[in-house]
């Protein structure tokens, strides 16, 4: 620990004194000490999410497989500056990822937007697995890394491209219906609100030749609250339905 002396300036070296077992002197190391400037600080973070996915989000979640946008607020960052993207718990990242400023890769852009302000865009799913809260870490190569700032928790939504009410009944007041997209498998009930869902006890069938396609059979009852009523999804181990683009 050290207590910087008043007056320091970047720069600057101190001298030491360290107390050494068995030496009655205290023994002077010239120049041990660099003041370095302030840390680089994120400030603020304001995230800009994508509005036509087709299952809502939630505050503060990142949409796996969709580019989420953010505008940093800086303090003490250089021309070298870095932006290192990590999770929370580790063992959910994907890949480690480093931005400087003006580059860009499949998966992540970060650029100047004036001084003192950065713009990030990334796709979250590709870094990281669902369930991971990512942080942004600003790091200088003098003044060392800022505090790991939240930037949100990854989650992977359904696509959803269609669904009809059959006729087919599965119990009084209760009918099938059919809902075709991709990641299907993380739907676990089917309402027309977001209180009251009816299971989901089928499991996603591929849609032959459609690549990652598939057909999911849900119930939901009869008559819907309303003409064209939204329909609602749980995900998996969610106690709230989430609203869809989708309707009967």
């Amino acid at each position: 620990v050290v207590d910087l002396p008043p007056g320091a300036r970047r720069g600057e070296r101190i001298d030491l004194l360290m107390k050494v077992e068995g030496v009655p002197e205290p023994v002077p190391v010239a120049g041990a000490i660099e003041v370095a400037g302030p840390r680089p600080r994120i400030v603020e973070v304001h995230p800009s999410a994508p509005e036509d996915l087709p299952v809502a989000l939630h505050p503060g979640e990142l949409p796996a497989g969709s580019f989420t946008s953010f505008a940093l607020r800086v303090e003490q960052a250089d021309p070298r500056s870095r932006l290192r993207l990590e999770c929370t718990d580790r063992t959910l990242a994907l890949r480690p990822e480093i931005l400087r400023a003006g580059e860009q890769k499949p998966f992540a852009m970060l650029r100047t937007a004036g001084h003192g302000s950065l713009f990030l865009s990334l796709d979250a799913g590709a870094l990281a697995q669902p369930g991971c809260e990512l942080a942004a870490v600003l790091e200088s190569e003098e003044e060392g890394a800022s505090d790991p700032k939240p930037l949100g928790r990854v989650v992977r939504l359904p696509r959803i491209e269609s669904f009809e009410l059959t006729n087919e009944q599965v119990r009084e007041g209760v009918f099938a219906g059919r809902i075709t997209g991709q990641d299907l498998e993380m739907i676990e009930r089917t309402g027309w609100n977001a209180w009251d869902g009816e299971p989901v006890t089928a499991l996603p069938t591929p849609v032959a030749g459609e690549g990652r396609r598939h057909v999911l059979k849900v119930a939901l009852p009869w008559p819907s609250p309303k003409p064209r009523s939204p329909l609602y999804i749980w995900l998996r181990g969610e106690s709230e339905g989430r609203l869809t683009r989708v309707v009967e």
